[in-house]
């Protein structure tokens, strides 16, 4: 909110740029309402769940969901101006819908205690994003901020059981989104003249493109109390206010509030608002060629007791730019002589507000940036080489956590990701010294210089002194770039440098399990939970620094955990070092590193966890060619050698020590019987669902390192049925489940992953492989090769597994369908690399 002053006549304006929130939310995000002379100009209607009710901009008639949160990108509070700058970006880019878990009958109480159906139609898919990826200021160290929407608990829950499972589809991609809205006040130059114009003005500019090249329909929208009536001004009058050579229309609309029906213009001394629109559209001159009348409407809305004024245009993109300003009208002397400014463009991006009665001469600049810059243009208001407000901010790219298979990027395993410099210190390049330097300092000159070692990497083992110089790496672009490392460190939760350039930024972590990132004087901190630090101690973990401008976001393993804003140069070229040479030990580096490298890009979040899918799993930690050693198991042992059982339903070779079942609703004449053979199919089941194999009893070398693979497909791809269950104490078991997804469930636990993207009869036409990794506590279920979901747990299994497949008895909905290619049991955990081969 913003006001020019407090007397009763001041101008007033509020805009609200709503996020995440609770119930009765409605579809006013950027929506603004204007007092002046104690009269509501622009209403804010106490109910209005849809766009069109709100006063904002409509592209083609659309609506928007009103769940969908928006942002605020900027905001500047001064003593003469206070503006901020709005982005829905988002809400425009999805529908969102919400489900209330503790109202429906169509699922769970609980992420991960079972499924959810999602709304009919379109391609539904879970909301990633957190309330802080919408906040201006986010609170990182907030834990229940930090939380997907589709999983975090409702405002109105009773318990942390009740979620909030907001959902969303694809409505109409933007590229940009805007609005910047505000006021700026006259001050003290003038005074005697703050009771008859508000003592000040406001300024509302719009900033809207579609993605696509078509002309859309953009409708700006003002609810206005049903006696608003326009009186127009007459041609001449309308020129002298605006000393632009190409205003050839009448660019205002004057606006009052008529005491009866047959008034028709303003009595001396009643309230009129001046809409003044200096400009409509980006991309020609059409508004220029048309009256504001041809394109403005004031309809009388008699149901809702309004009036709805509206003005539209066609084109590429919208650039509303309109001056509100509210004034006593006065008869004498003629309007262009008494309240209302001159207006002029001094170039494309300068215009010129001049007050004859204030003498006063405000400067608005608009500098334009664009996506690839700022995201925004810049918005400033300068008065007698005085800047008095600039929203300048760079804005963050809009929210979207959507996981690496909805992003095609991310599926491009041969693309390198714009990578200049890769230091690769595992398998066959562990002797590789080339491009750096080991150091030691005294408390370390014992143990020397960190060491290369072929299965853990470029190794820390001193007290804490040791370091490595990395050689520079220049690059083109030092606003645009990415660095990563993969890192295991027993030292995570305590001061531990990770990775620094020069003395301009720096990643390591902190006390109290903290992570930190710092650029120049501004440094953020988040928290890590103890699921991150158990992962660091003991796996390969990939941390990310991405620069995007004057955005710095650290991710671990393709998940964004700190976010620093910062304008910073960065000198090229990079300068990378891990370690501490000096200073006291307790705060060096101890641990290992597997990779260091640095892009020309800002990698996308999908891109990021395929990387550090590959890195964990043995194959090159970055981009490029996979490593050889990422055929086979994790670690590089080949398949071949760690066969525990393998079952190839196509050749008759492959058959051996299988039981085939079939139950009553699958026996007897004219019944389908057992499940069949098939050169091609595999393993058929084409009954109604109570047929069954029984695989017999497979050892293991270790029950808490195993892998099960089994290759399918399904008819019944969107339904339940039985894959594969471990049957002897049915410790674990694998299903088909509703809306297209694989279930894993052990013990009392259970995670359920999407089998793909496809429609169901794309899907049912589909191999799939379905593995099943157990490494220690922690089972994994996969789908071709990509990660679904992970379930930790202390139950224990024998060391002998009793497969099946199917349904023996029971109802035979639950039954299975489909064809089984093959199955296999692997003593270790097998790589993503390896997976994937097997479709």
């Amino acid at each position: 909110s913003s006001r020019a002053g407090w007397h009763g006549n001041a101008l007033f304006l509020n805009m609200q740029a709503r996020p995440w929130n609770g119930g009765h939310v409605f579809a006013d995000r950027n929506a603004v309402h204007l007092t002046a002379f104690g009269k509501d100009w622009f209403l804010k209607r106490p109910i209005a769940y849809k766009l069109r009710q709100n006063n904002v901009v409509l592209i083609d008639n659309l609506e928007q969901s009103p769940l969908a949160p928006a942002r605020v990108a900027d905001v500047d509070d001064r003593a003469l101006a206070s503006f901020m700058c709005g982005d829905v970006k988002y809400a425009w880019d999805w529908n969102v819908v919400k489900r209330e878990t503790w109202q429906s009958e169509l699922g769970l109480r609980g992420l991960g205690h079972g499924t959810t159906r999602l709304p009919p139609g379109g391609r539904w898919m879970p909301v990633w994003e957190t309330s802080n990826d919408f906040a201006f200021d986010p609170q990182p160290r907030a834990d229940h901020l930090n939380v997907p929407m589709y999983a975090a608990t409702d405002y109105m829950a009773d318990n942390d059981d009740d979620w909030t499972m907001y959902v969303r589809t694809r409505h109409l991609p933007v590229r940009r989104a805007l609005r910047t809205a505000g006021v700026v006040r006259f001050g003290a130059q003038g005074a005697e003249l703050d009771a008859v114009d508000g003592a000040g003005y406001a300024m509302i500019v719009d900033d809207l493109e579609v993605d696509d090249s078509e002309r859309h329909d953009f409708t700006w929208i003002a609810h206005m109390p049903v006696n608003a009536k326009i009186w127009k001004l007459n041609e001449n009058e309308a020129a002298k206010n605006d000393n632009r050579p190409s205003a050839a229309f009448e660019r205002d609309l004057h606006i009052f509030l008529a005491n009866s029906g047959d008034q028709r213009e303003p009595h001396d001394g009643q309230p009129v608002l001046m809409l003044r629109f200096v400009d409509v559209c980006h991309d020609d001159q059409r508004v220029g060629e048309k009256s504001l009348e041809s394109i403005a409407n004031l309809a009388l809305d008699e149901k809702n007791k309004l009036s709805r004024l509206t003005v539209t245009t066609n084109a590429k993109s919208a650039c509303f730019k309109v001056i509100a300003f509210a004034y006593a009208y006065a008869s004498s002397g003629g309007l262009a002589s008494s309240r209302v400014p001159h207006t002029w463009w001094e170039s494309s991006d300068e215009l010129k507000i001049q007050w004859p009665l204030r003498a006063v001469c405000d400067t608005v600049r608009f500098v334009p940036h664009g996506a690839g810059a700022h995201g925004k243009d810049d918005f400033i208001v300068v008065r007698d080489g005085v800047e008095l407000c600039a929203l300048t901010r760079a804005m963050r790219p809009s929210p979207d956590r959507t996981p690496g298979d909805d992003d095609d990027e991310g599926e491009q395993e041969d693309d390198d990701g714009g990578l200049v410099r890769r230091w690769e210190f595992t398998g066959e390049r562990s002797a590789d010294k080339d491009g750096i330097e080991l150091l030691a300092g005294r408390y370390d000159a014992k143990t020397g210089p960190p060491k290369l070692d072929a299965a853990e990497g470029l190794v820390f083992g001193g007290v804490g002194q040791q370091k490595v110089l990395f050689d520079a790496v220049a690059l083109t672009d030092t606003t645009r770039f990415s660095a990563s490392v993969v890192v295991k460190s027993p030292k995570v939760g305590n001061p531990t440098p990770l990775l620094r350039h020069a003395n301009e930024w720096k990643l390591a972590f902190g006390s109290s399990n903290e992570l930190r990132f710092k650029v120049g004087d501004t440094e953020n901190v988040t928290k890590l939970g103890q699921t991150d630090l158990a992962m660091i101690r003991s796996e390969w973990t990939s941390l990310f620094v991405v620069r995007d401008v004057g955005v710095w976001t650290v991710y671990i393993n393709g998940t964004p955990r700190v976010v620093v804003e910062s304008a910073e140069r960065t000198q090229s070229p990079l300068q990378l070092s891990i370690g501490l040479s000096g200073g006291h030990p307790q705060y060096g580096m101890q641990g290992a590193v597997k990779s260091v490298a640095v892009f020309s890009t800002v990698l996308n979040p999908a891109r990021m966890r395929a990387m550090s899918e590959m890195a964990l799993n043995g194959g090159f930690a970055l981009g490029g060619n996979q490593h050889s050693a990422d055929i086979g198991l994790r670690g590089g042992e080949p398949l071949s050698a760690s066969v525990a059982r393998e079952w190839d339903f196509r050749n008759e070779s492959g058959r051996d020590g299988l039981e085939l079942l079939a139950g009553k609703y699958d026996s007897g004449a004219g019944k389908a019987g057992l499940p069949k053979f098939d050169s091609a199919q595999g393993l058929v089941f084409d009954g109604v669902g109570q047929q069954k194999a029984n695989y017999g009893i497979v050892s293991l070398a270790d029950p808490t390192r195993f892998s099960v693979a089994l290759v399918f497909k399904s008819p019944k791809i969107d339904n339940v049925a039985r894959l594969l269950s471990h049957e002897a104490d049915t410790k674990f078991k694998l299903e088909l489940a509703p809306r297209n997804s694989l279930k894993l469930r052990v013990g009392a636990k259970e995670v359920i992953g999407k089998l793909g993207d496809a429609s169901t009869a794309e899907l049912a036409g589909m191999w799939f492989s379905a593995c099943v990794i157990r490494d220690g506590c922690k089972w994994s279920l996969f789908v071709s090769g990509r990660a679904r979901g992970t379930i930790e747990t202390n139950d224990q299994i024998e060391a002998q597994l009793h497969l099946t497949t199917g349904l023996f008895g029971g109802h035979p909905m639950h039954g299975m369908q489909g064809c089984v290619r093959s199955l296999a049991v692997y003593n270790g955990t097998l790589s993503p690399t390896a997976m994937k081969a097997m479709t």
